[in-house]
């Protein structure tokens, strides 16, 4: 049985989005399931999702459904116990190895490597995701770089080019402010 931890709606206004999320304890583990809303072209977009992680943190399996202004896709993510990942059955090996997925049209995830690094003040950590671009709805490695600056903020880089984002947390790592992007309109303590 899922007991949820939080639930939390995010706005982002350059790019006409929001996102409806909730955090589970899954027992074994940790799920993330939200839902985006989105104008891309003048259309409406609405993106289903959900990511399972194992008891470290690691992403087990990732689903993503998404109708309207860009067509319909479906991801299926699935990790095995050699962090061999495959896309809707077929093999990945440009992501073997990999402990994270990274939803480029969600500030979920990036609470994934914060939750499961436990960074120090001070310590950066560089990884690289599986990452779900958007709007292409593809997936390609992505190496990124977390810096914890304080307590409940930390630096995002990217290592493909120069975006950067300021990112706050919460007391569970779930992402508050992504930099200009996106920001917590409301968050629940109890579900």
């Amino acid at each position: 049985m899922l007991k949820c931890l939080r639930n939390i709606l995010w706005r982002n206004d350059p790019f006409s989005m929001y996102e409806y999320c909730s955090l589970k304890d899954a027992g074994q583990g940790s799920r993330f399931e939200g839902v985006v809303l989105a104008v891309v072209d003048e259309k409406p977009l609405r993106i289903a999702y959900q990511v399972a992680c194992d008891r470290e943190g690691l992403t087990r399996s990732v689903e993503v459904n998404a109708v309207g202004g860009l067509g319909e896709h479906h991801i299926q993510l699935e990790v095995d116990g050699q962090r061999s990942w495959s896309l809707n059955g077929k093999e990945l090996p440009e992501c073997r190895g990999f402990a994270d997925v990274d939803l480029g049209f969600s500030p979920s995830t990036n609470s994934l490597p914060i939750r499961r690094l436990k960074l120090s003040p001070g310590e950066s950590q560089t990884l690289t995701a599986a990452w779900v671009r958007f709007p292409q709805f593809d997936v390609i490695a992505f190496p990124q770089r977390y810096t914890r600056l304080e307590q409940n903020s930390y630096l995002y880089e990217s290592l493909l080019g120069e975006f950067k984002a300021e990112l706050t947390v919460d007391e569970l790592g779930i992402v508050q402010k992504y930099g200009k992007y996106w920001e917590a309109l409301a968050a629940s303590k109890e579900c």
